[in-house]
């Protein structure tokens, strides 16, 4: 497709401690932290969790209220006491399979890293279709092509997965890659640059998010987030240099 390319082999340099250290977690999606934002207080808010890698948020009867609501789910090494922090040097991915309904307009779901320091990054599908990535210094994307107008359908399973891969140096522009699959076989952005200054994300957690904003009449917006299938990895060099040929592989072999 236009503006897509197939993940080719090359050679990646990543700080082995930092390999060894982010390999021995293991990541369960059971940070759960609901009305981020909370514009709409008095909203319905049913939240479902198996505590390792689904989780759904369910919300209607938004009632009185101003912008929006925003709920979270992060992964952690610890049992649940805390998000997972990476650093800097932590190459890693994480995909998911997110479905997105809702009644209305304004209404978004993906996945997430977020740095206190660099910003927030958003891998994103919305309501209207659109398929983007943007934020928190990595560089922005957007699938458009087939569909209306970007190609998500509103309450359709969409894979998606983003991949980070550090530089090893601080100051010295790190990879991201964005893929999805919306039924017609993987797609990738192929490796982009990190915009900062600081090469990457710092210190960070991963996740996945809802955001809703209701419209009138706001008794009956509803809006529906299901992530399944929630997959944080390492993802060092050898990894990496599998691309899409090898992820396809491991897909069907779980599917």
């Amino acid at each position: 497709m236009k503006g897509m390319s197939v993940l080719k082999l090359a050679g990646v340099a990543v700080l082995g401690l930092s390999v060894v250290q982010t390999a021995s977690a293991a990541f369960d999606l059971n940070v759960i932290n609901e009305r981020v934002f909370n514009d709409f207080p008095g909203s319905t808010l049913v939240t479902t969790s198996n505590g390792i890698d689904s989780v759904q948020f369910a919300e209607s009867a938004y009632g009185t209220g101003g912008w929006a609501n925003r709920h979270d789910a992060s992964v952690s090494s610890n049992g649940g006491v805390s998000d997972h922090i990476f650093t800097f040097l932590d190459d890693f991915s994480i995909e998911a399979d997110v479905t997105l309904s809702a009644t209305d307009a304004g209404s978004e779901a993906g996945l997430r890293a977020v740095a206190p320091v660099t910003g927030d990054v958003q891998f994103i599908i919305k309501d209207n279709g659109e398929i983007a990535a943007f934020g928190g210094g990595a560089p922005f994307f957007s699938f458009a092509g087939a569909g209306a107008p970007n190609g998500y359908v509103q309450g359709t399973s969409i894979f998606m997965k983003m991949v980070y891969t550090s530089s090893g140096f601080l100051n010295v522009a790190g990879t991201i890659e964005y893929i999805i699959d919306r039924g017609a076989g993987l797609e990738s952005s192929g490796l982009l640059n990190w915009d900062n200054i600081e090469g990457g994300p710092l210190n960070h957690n991963a996740g996945v998010y809802t955001q809703n904003i209701p419209t009138a009449p706001l008794t009956t917006s509803a809006v529906t987030t299901t992530f399944n299938n929630v997959v944080v990895t390492p993802e060092p060099a050898s990894l990496a240099l599998m691309g899409l040929g090898g992820l396809a592989v491991l897909r069907r072999r779980q599917g």
